[in-house]
């Protein structure tokens, strides 16, 4: 019974960490888009056009 016990305890671990691994990358892009969006409105302004390039690489 123990194996038994092992077996959905470590089940329901990686279900966890693929949960909140998918949770942090969704996170992450979200927040990549923002900052997209925060460098197209300031290139409609003009602040700046040469950095743009820069960011691109990175």
């Amino acid at each position: 019974m123990q194996v038994v016990w092992l077996a959905v305890v470590f089940f329901l671990l990686m279900i966890l960490f693929e949960t909140s691994i998918s949770f942090w990358l969704n996170f992450g892009s979200v927040k990549n888009i923002t900052e997209e969006k925060k460098v197209r409105s300031k290139e409609k302004h003009g602040l700046f056009k040469g950095k743009l390039q820069k960011k691109d690489v990175s």
